[in-house]
């Protein structure tokens, strides 16, 4: 999430596995189930420094739910999660180093 913010804006799709497989997200069939994961999602969302702001929704696909999570581009130059920088480098979000964090600062 805080790659995304930092970066670009993204959606994170959780019960979909790498190879586009559908997986079954245990408890996710249920209200309950639901307001379980909406509480963890949010957990984590706070997390992030400054504030992300992240949308969830639930949809059906091959009969299981999946969850989308869309992670806008925030207006602060860098976002952290427990402290630690990140930013995408293509596709995937790692930690970045720090020439690319004085790189941002400097841009900003």
């Amino acid at each position: 999430m805080a790659g995304f913010a930092t970066s670009r804006a993204g959606r994170i799709f959780l019960g979909i596995e790498d190879d586009g497989a559908i997986a079954r997200i245990k408890g996710c069939d249920t209200h309950d189930g639901h307001n379980g994961i909406r509480s963890c999602i949010e957990g984590i969302v706070k997390t992030v420094r400054p504030h992300v702001h992240v949308r969830l929704s639930f949809a059906t696909a091959a009969g299981r739910i999946v969850v989308a999570l869309d992670v806008a581009k925030g207006k602060q130059p860098i976002y952290y999660s427990k402290d630690i920088h990140y930013l995408l480098d293509d596709a995937a979000s790692s930690a970045s180093v720090s020439y690319a964090l004085g790189a941002i600062c400097i841009n900003y």
